[in-house]
């Protein structure tokens, strides 16, 4: 379970000290204080904190650079009661801070403001987890797993979203691509009046059916053709994600979609050769939905098609690839939208 956030005050006016001490709930903030700079300086050689707010007129340029040299990760913020907006801003710029709060202050906004570092922190942390991992193998998947869903209180929603800034980290145009398909399954579910929790499970699905990209090498991802070596290591993504997906808590139905996405209704898919019996009607309404996307999104090698023609690129396809159901009712949803 993820410690409690540790956050250290630093002001040499207790009074101050004990107003901000009043704006965190202590069952979910370890707050510690210092009033002087060597104290703060001794504390923070002795500790690692989450967040730490600094007044200006205690030596705060000794102890922000402290932080930045020995705890980068740590999120600094400033505590002023000069509105000198260029010289916050400046601070801002070269790093030295990640906010300023301005005194007298307003509580609302330095409760948002701490929400805001928190969570800000927790990114920083996870991506890197990410960039320090080594993940060409499963067992290093494993252990940044481990981590992600420790940071994330073992939420499902949190652990989905973790997961998805591992996919933006590894490659951007995946994670994009990743969206714009949940948009689609998504209207395509309603369609077909699935369960919301069949809706929800066929989303996140959709946002993660790449995850397994993340132990294949970005050179190879970055091509435009593959050697057959090469094609025969990207077509292992579906199965590594959904076994990655698996060790998640709550997140089988998901994982079954995901190890699907590529399966096709006469069977030739992979990595199974389930044939359309098999074959879970949301993978059927993902491989559509992922194809329409693939076809009409524009690259850098590519110039996308138009809704037409990848419609009909779609239609030729059915009973080898597609669902008849499925392609038919998607049809008629961007008929609609068009």
């Amino acid at each position: 379970m993820f410690d409690k956030p540790k956050v250290l005050l630093v002001d040499e006016e207790i009074h101050i000290i004990k107003s901000l001490m009043k704006l965190f709930d202590l069952k979910e903030y370890q707050v510690d204080y210092a009033t002087d700079l060597n104290e703060a300086l001794n504390t923070l050689s002795a500790d690692d904190y989450d967040i730490v707010v600094v007044d200006e007129k205690i030596g705060c340029m000794q102890v922000l650079s402290h932080i930045k040299d020995q705890s980068p990760q740590t999120v600094r913020i400033l505590m002023t009661s000069y509105k000198d907006f260029e010289r916050n801003v400046a601070y801002l710029n070269d790093g030295s801070i990640y906010n300023y709060i301005v005194k007298p202050w307003f509580n609302p906004h330095v409760k948002l403001l701490i929400q805001k570092a928190i969570a800000f922190r927790k990114e920083n942390q996870i991506k890197k987890i990410v960039e320090e991992s080594i993940l060409a193998t499963f067992k290093d998947w494993q252990e940044c797993l481990n981590k992600i869903e420790m940071i994330a209180h073992q939420s499902y929603y949190n652990v989905i979203d973790m997961l998805c800034k591992i996919i933006y980290i590894k490659n951007e145009k995946l994670s994009n691509h990743s969206v714009s398909v949940a948009s689609y399954t998504e209207k395509l579910a309603e369609e077909f009046e699935l369960s919301k929790d069949r809706r929800i499970d066929l989303k996140h699905a959709s946002l993660l059916h790449d995850i397994g990209k993340i132990a294949i090498r970005d050179s190879i991802l970055q091509k435009n053709g593959f050697y057959i070596e090469e094609y025969h290591d990207i077509k292992k993504h579906p199965e590594l994600g959904a076994n990655l997906v698996r060790q998640l808590s709550n997140l089988e139905r998901v994982a079954l979609i995901i190890e699907q996405h590529h399966e096709r209704v006469d069977g030739k898919g992979y990595p199974m050769g389930l044939h359309s019996s098999q074959i879970s009607l949301e993978a059927k309404i993902f491989a559509v939905c992922n194809t329409f996307d693939m076809l009409t999104a524009e690259s850098s090698y590519m110039i996308g098609f138009d809704s037409n023609k990848a419609l009909s690129i779609i239609k030729k396809d059915i009973g080898s690839i597609y669902d008849e159901e499925v392609v038919k009712k998607f049809v008629h949803l961007i008929k609609e939208k068009d």
